[in-house]
């Protein structure tokens, strides 16, 4: 579950090649993203017992100025299984061993509900990709549902005031891409 973020809260972000800042939350919003609504789709028409083949999801990469934080939760419509990497090159949802059998469908995330067990934190530099299997008997062109937050972030600079942050413990940790993986 991602921790309750608010304007002037502090956020310590692991797993981007920042590890040793701090940000403060300056501002947020709401946003939702829906694949096929872009002006140059990501996803075509998938027939039944076919692949996609992987997409970037790259419209879910945050601006680097102003230096944005994205909270996302995702969920779909259609049947068939969507598998995820992030980032983009890191299989995630499946087991260390079976890496590539983890997936999200429209009943373990749903488009108008979607499970905050399968959310993701994303930074600039960082987008996940998305592979759908179709399983159904019909074509479908897959459509998926990002709902989230958006933060404005700035570094905490000030040594004395980083110092009594990380002493006080007075942040939130924010992964990027999930728990470490093996090769």
């Amino acid at each position: 579950m991602a921790p309750d973020l608010k304007v002037g809260y502090y956020v310590k972000i692991v797993g981007a090649g920042i590890d040793d800042k701090l940000w403060e939350i300056k501002s947020e919003e709401p946003f939702r993203y829906i694949t096929g609504d872009e002006s140059k789709t990501i996803f075509t028409a998938v027939a039944s017992g076919s692949e996609s083949g992987w997409k970037n999801i790259e419209p879910l990469e945050p601006d680097e100025t102003p230096k944005h934080l994205f909270y996302v939760t995702w969920g779909v419509a259609t049947g068939g299984k969507y598998q995820f990497k992030l980032p983009t090159a890191v299989m995630r949802l499946g087991t260390d061993e079976e890496k590539n059998i983890g997936y999200v469908d429209n009943v373990l995330s749903p488009y108008y509900a979607p499970n905050p067990d399968f959310a993701f934190w994303l930074i600039s530099d960082f987008y996940p990709a998305i592979n759908f299997i179709n399983t159904t008997p019909e074509t479908v062109t897959p459509k998926i549902w990002f709902i989230g937050k958006k933060y404005d972030i700035e570094e905490i600079t000030d040594p004395t005031l980083k110092q009594r942050i990380l002493m006080e413990r007075k942040y939130s940790i924010v992964t990027i891409g999930g728990v470490k993986t093996g090769g």
